[in-house]
């Protein structure tokens, strides 16, 4: 046998050696007299090196094959070992418990009080005698095991002494020393490629040549090797910015796994929508939804990387014409993929093969300069020699990029001569494989196992870095050499040193932007499955393979896993398993009690079940091994089995949002160090379910949410011994700590890895002297960055919130509905590196002290008493105002009335200003008190309410303008980016004055400011050249919006509920919106005659909703218009150029009963591609008849006021007829019955809506019974209606036309 593979062998041993053989070192077999590390340690560091380094010295020996059997042996013993010390582990955690359970639990009243579990644990295990059955089980093993590490460390000594004095090669690539590797990451930069870029960018932006048939479409291919940079260069070609201009969907698809035509048709939408969450599971389900994607797109790239064919695949060329499918029939779409054989599938045929060059000489020496830093050679001759040697090698790594970038990245840290032209001489690079071969052996150990467990993962696998980490613990493939850090810390760096030398890259699919993902190269991959394939296995094919018997790592890529479970149940050494998708068969629960029944030795289980289940194995608890388990989303599931409580070694637990409480005795798992909850689109949820004695999980270092209770059990000591928390952490309940002292046991100050905080008082309290003492005991680590306090009533402000030292690295400070007196320091200006504040609901604030200049953003809302003035407000104006009375009273009278406005909806946005009424009525006098009282209790929008309202707003204005504190203080954060006031006191004189000095704002807010009449001029206005929102929302007396057209960069506009607002060219002829908007919304105002009249290029969306309005609207003009929303606006009686908007995507006509649309003018227009909500049928017929009419996606319908509803409509043949127009519905996806009084709907909803997967009632009373739905349906929600619930339930008359869909939600 080759010495290589034999070398492989080792290399394997070594990812299990060394970190067992540590374990033993410091958690031993002490307590039972056993003495294993020392023949262990023996073999780690005195017969393993000299065996690894005989045999990379030799070609062939007649003892080699024996060996690999020897090195199995030795293998399954470390494993045998690692299973005595996790049974060790369990039985002593389980005697722990044992015994703790036996005592009466001790309600916490201080901190000394605290007894974990873990301080009991050196008493169980002093002596021999208290050894259980089990424990004496485990002894004779450990006898056993003994005797097997001594006869296997004599053949080891025989091994090494044959294979020493075997005949050696000149090559030994491993006396090169290894490098310590930093976690600097890679720099990304292209090289050579320009031209290459240039001309596959001209060949995708020029027009097709000839005429292409219906069956064509316009393919470029990237041609080339392995590691040549295919990847590389086609997404430099994605990201060029000519590319970007002139596609406005972009889609990137990687294909380095099996075909899927479901699984990329799901990618191709996440790509184009940018969304990571898709509920689809139907294919012609997503291939609809894709095709109505690119129809509202006027130019398509689809980029498919590491195209995969084989032609002798029959099946494979119907599932590549069904995958591109949506694209062949539009024009404008063009695709480039990368391959590397330029056979392709007929449906991917192409004019255009780019076969890529290798890279030249001099290209690939620039490259090798890059990533080994030998620009940053500081002596010019060093440097000199470094590149003749440097020229050398790249002439040995056979032209390929990845092994360049790979080779200089292991070297950038030896810059030495020496060391150079040792590797030149001795290192023999054949091909690319040998080239990753190499720097693969000089990766510090540690690295190499945690790179060889990758070789488990599915091929094009995207993966987090977290996840990952966490994988490499629960296998303990990570040590700590000293004990004094995290593992997961030392894990994260692993995983960084990895991606500086290119073993993994980053996700270049720029979809999932929340989280960044990774992959590993193709060729890295290979690698890694080449040096793991005894240990490591996927099953991605739905035919039945073999899997060896001495694979511990599994990965399962089909959703079939039925027959392929008996072979998985055979492998009793296997230690993780992983389903990569959700088990579709109704005998889910079978297969994992299969599972559980075999597989004992498992440490990690992530397995996706049916939505169908409903609840999990009680075996489950039986996996005492085991170390992380997820379960993905099951909405039918609602409680953990109690028997996960006795999982002692369990260190990671992802579990169901549908979950409503944890075991009783959870806190058993002293080893868990994360526990959270998952959504339905998989997405990791912070909540989870509380827990009880939580002191005892003194290993966990990520709770979301900590609740106080007054129970036992639940005490704020209860996370005193939770010293390792870490990240965000929300106590919630303070108004139950009952005592002072009490709070200090939580020992924040020592949670030294805490980066959030939120203290959360539920309700105010009347101990005010108690909440300062426990705000004060609350002092959190200094090491914090966001701090949120919530409900605060103390005395006044904590002593460490003063304190610039305590506070140093806050950078976000929220205060919400504080009712202390006193709650800023008056030291806040030195908070330096604070960036964000927010202040709301804070009763008793008067007055700002000075503010740190780093500030970016502010907030401050509900602040009553504080109020804003400038010195050039005078009494002329508040004479103004006052005058005005009768005015304002009566736009806010014709606006409520006019706009249709609902009551409960008048009281919502009343309700801030009774709070503020009610402050500033403390101020003045009882006789205001007593009309707030009024005003509060008989609201109903009439004209009596009104005037009591015009009484305060009176004492209001005087209370503003005789204020004696400016607060100026805004003016002087020239770093400002963001300001949001709402619900405070500001002059017009106060805003001019405090927006002079913001140069640097982007957004500005303003939200029920009663005392604003208008926004500043041009002067003012002019210098915010960075402004790009503006909202203003209830500012009743607001008149003007000021020089809003020298606002250049303003995109996004929001007017709401302003009645007194002016926006008509007669009577405000300065008035004019600025060219660069592309967002209008007006709610609750007017909209007058040619607002939309000027320049307006870059509108894209528009929404009045509520509105008085001139009957005749003009938007044909507007050629960048996607939305275009319009609700509630009775006066509107025509919309000229609806038929002009063909990039159009959503349109809603609700409530808009004079509307009319001539369907002669519609014969051509396309109409909206993803939503439409409209709430009369006529309309909807109107449009739907139109043989240019495209279905959108979404159907809302609204306020429809129709007995029955009929999808039949009469089409009109006149301007053309397409079989498509008998069922144009059948696109639709989304159906929404929204308010209706309808009481039938038709039976033929089933074969008209053939596609729909989403299906919502909602608020619909009058509904009497459901038709038959498609068996396309995934999901059902009805809410608000009493009949069709009723009907709906379980076995009633409607329940079996439901009884097929997933997701039901019925409330």
């Amino acid at each position: 046998m080759p010495a290589s593979v034999a070398a492989v062998a080792v290399t394997g041993l070594g990812w299990v050696a060394s970190p067992i053989t540590s374990r033993l070192i410091n958690q031993g077999f002490s307590y039972v007299g056993m003495d294993i590390p020392r023949e262990l340690m023996e073999l780690e560091t005195d017969i393993l090196p000299k065996i690894s380094l005989a045999i990379k010295s030799v070609s062939n020996s007649t003892n080699v094959p024996e060996l690999k059997l020897w090195l199995q042996r030795l293998k399954d013993a470390y494993y045998q070992v690692e299973d005595l010390l996790d049974e060790a582990e369990y039985q002593r955690v389980c005697k722990m418990v044992k015994h703790e359970n036996k005592r009466p639990k001790v309600h916490i009243t201080s901190s000394s009080d605290i007894k974990p579990l873990t301080k009991f644990s050196d008493k169980v295990f002093s002596k021999l005698s208290f050894l259980s059955h089990q424990e004496r089980k485990q002894w004779t093993r450990i006898i056993k095991l003994k005797e097997n590490v001594k006869n296997l460390v004599k053949d080891a000594k025989i091994f090494a002494e044959l294979l020493h004095n075997l005949p050696q090669n000149a090559d030994m690539n491993s006396n090169a020393p290894i490098v310590s590797v930093t976690s600097s990451l890679p720099l990304s930069k292209v090289f050579g490629r320009d031209e290459d870029r240039d001309y596959l960018v001209t060949l995708l932006l020029e027009e097709p040549i000839g005429n292409r048939s219906k069956q064509s479409i316009s393919v470029a291919a990237i041609i080339g090797r392995g590691g040549a940079g295919k990847t590389t260069l086609a997404q430099y070609v994605y990201n060029d910015e000519r590319v970007v201009a002139h596609f406005d969907t972009r889609i990137w698809v990687c294909l380095r796994r099996k075909l899927d035509i479901i699984e990329h048709t799901k990618e191709m939408i996440q790509s184009a929508t940018h969304k990571s969450s898709l509920q689809l599971s139907n294919f012609d389900a997503l291939q609809n939804y894709l095709k109505k994607i690119l129809l509202g797109s006027k130019n398509i790239l689809l980029v498919l990387d590491d195209v995969w064919y084989d032609n002798r695949e029959v099946q494979k060329e119907e599932d590549w014409e069904q995958l591109i499918s949506p694209f062949i029939l539009i024009k404008t779409c063009k695709i480039l993929l990368t391959s590397r054989s330029a056979k392709m599938p007929v449906a991917l045929h192409t004019r255009h093969p780019f076969i890529l060059r290798d890279l030249k000489e001099h290209e690939l020496i620039s490259l090798f300069r890059h990533y080994s830093h030998l620009d940053e050679v500081n002596d010019s001759r060093l440097q000199q020699k470094l590149e003749a040697i440097s020229v050398e090698i790249v002439a040995k790594l056979g032209r390929s990029p990845l092994a360049t970038k790979a080779v200089a990245s292991q070297l950038r840290t030896q810059q030495d001569v020496t060391t150079w032209r040792g590797i030149l001489e001795r290192a023999n690079f054949r091909d690319v494989t040998d080239a990753l071969m190499w720097s693969f052996q000089r990766l510090e150990e540690p690295l190499q196992r945690c790179f060889l467990y990758c070789g488990v993962f599915p091929k094009g696998t995207r993966f987090l870095k977290t996840s990952l980490v966490f994988d490499w613990c629960a296998l303990n493939l990570i040590v700590s050499p000293d004990n004094t850090r995290r593992v997961e810390e030392i894990g994260e760096e692993y995983f960084d040193k990895l991606v500086a030398r290119f073993f993994f890259e980053p996700n270049s699919n720029e979809t999932f932007r929340e989280f960044e993902y990774y992959t590993i190269h193709d060729d890295m991959h290979a690698l890694a499955q080449s040096l793991s394939r005894d240990e490591c296995f996927t099953i991605d094919d739905d035919k039945e393979v073999e899997i060896p018997s001495t694979v511990r790592h599994l990965s399962v890529d089909v959703g079939n896993v039925q027959k392929h479970i008996p072979n998985i149940c055979k492998l009793e050494k296997l230690r993780s398993l992983t389903f990569f998708k959700p088990i579709e068969e109704d005998y889910s629960s079978t297969i994992l009690n299969e599972i559980i029944k075999n597989l004992k030795k498992l440490r990690i289980l992530i397995i996706k079940v049916s939505p169908y289940t409903t609840k999990l194995p009680d075996d489950i608890g039986t996996l005492k091994y085991l170390k992380i388990l997820i379960i993905g989303y099951s909405p039918l599931v609602k409680q953990i089995p109690e028997t996960v409580s006795k999982l002692y070694n369990l260190r990671n637990l992802v579990i169901p949002n549908s979950i409503r409480s944890l075991p009783k005795h959870t806190s058993n798992l002293v080893n868990l160090q994360t526990i959270a909850c998952s959504d339905e689109n998989g997405k990791v949820v912070a909540s989870v379910p509380p827990i009880q004695y939580i002191s005892n999980m003194t290993s966990l270092w990520c709770l979301p949410e900590f609740h106080v209770k007054k129970e036992k059990g639940y005490e704020i000591q209860q996370l005193g011994e939770l010293r390792k928390l870490q990240g965000f952490l929300r106590i919630a309940g303070l108004e139950n700590v009952e005592h002072k002292g009490e709070a200090a046991g939580a020992r924040l100050l020592e949670k030294t890895g805490l980066g959030s905080l939120e203290l959360v008082w539920s309700t105010f309290s009347e101990k005010r002297d108690l909440d300062l003492q426990v705000m004060d005991d609350l002092q959190p680590t200094t090491n914090l960055q966001k701090l949120v306090v919530d409900g605060y009533a103390g005395l006044g402000c904590p002593g460490w919130f003063a304190n610039a030292l305590a506070i140093q690295n806050l950078s976000s400070v929220n205060l919400l509905r504080c009712n202390a007196p006193e709650v800023l320091p008056l030291n806040l200006h030195s908070w330096k590196n604070c960036y964000e504040l927010v202040l709301s609901e804070l009763p008793h604030l008067k007055e700002l002290p000075p503010l740190p200049i780093t500030l970016e953003k502010i907030t401050i809302s509900m602040c009553p008493r504080l109020v804003f003035v400038s010195e050039g407000d005078s009494d002329y104006k508040q004479q103004r105002i006052l005058l005005d009375e009768k005015y304002i009273a009566e736009k806010i009278a014709t606006c409520v009335q006019k706009s249709h406005v609902d009551i409960w909806f008048m009281k919502e946005r009343m309700q801030k200003e009774f709070v503020s009424l009610k402050q500033i009525s403390v101020e003045r006098n009882r006789e205001l008190s007593d009309q707030v009282q009024v005003l509060e209790s008989s609201w109903e929008g009439n004209t009596l309410s009104l005037k009591v309202w015009m009484h305060c707003q009176r004492e209001r204005i005087k209370f503003i303008y005789s204020s004696a504190v400016q607060n100026n203080q805004l003016k002087y954060l020239s770093n400002l980016r963001f300001l949001s006031l709402t619900s405070c006191n500001i002059t017009d004189g106060a805003l001019s004055d405090c927006l002079s000095g913001l140069s640097s704002l982007e957004e500005l807010c303003l939200g029920g400011v009663m005392s604003l009449t208008m926004l500043p001029g041009e002067e003012i206005l002019e210098n915010l050249k960075h402004l790009r929102v503006l909202k203003i929302d209830t500012c009743w007396l607001i008149r003007s919006l000021g020089a809003l057209y020298a606002l250049c960069s303003l995109e996004k506009l929001e007017v709401t509920f302003c009645p007194c607002l002016d926006l008509e060219k007669e009577t405000n002829p300065t008035f004019e919106l600025p060219s660069s908007l592309q967002s209008l919304s007006i709610q609750l105002g007017s909209i007058p005659s040619g607002i939309l009249n000027g320049n307006l290029p870059n509108l894209r969306e528009i929404d009045f909703g509520y509105c008085q309005s001139t009957p005749f609207l003009s938007i044909g003009h507007l050629t960048s218009l996607k939305s275009f929303l319009l609700c509630e606006c009775q006066d509107i009686y025509y919309l000229e150029g609806l038929n002009l908007l063909s990039t159009l995507q959503e349109l809603r006509l609700t409530l808009v009963p004079k509307l009319e649309i001539n369907k002669s003018v519609l014969k051509t227009w396309p109409g909206c591609k993803e939503r439409l909500d409209i709430s009369n049928v006529q309309l909807l017929k109107i449009l739907f008849s139109s043989h240019a009419f495209v279905a959108p996606r979404d159907l809302i319908l609204e306020h429809v006021e129709d007995k029955s509803i009929s999808f039949d409509f009469d089409f009109d043949f006149e301007f053309g007829f397409d079989e498509s127009d008998l069922n144009k519905f059948a696109s639709v996806e989304y159906l929404h019955f929204y308010k209706c009084t309808t009481e039938f709907l038709p039976a033929s909803l089933r074969t008209t809506f053939s596609s729909l997967t989403l299906i919502v009632f909602e608020d619909c009373p009058e509904l009497s019974s459901l038709p038959e739905l498609s068996k396309s349906v995934t999901k059902i929600v009805i809410k608000g209606c009493p009949v069709l619930r009723e009907r709906c339930r379980y076995n009633s008359e409607d329940w079996p036309k439901i009884a097929h869909i997933p997701w039901k939600d019925i409330h």
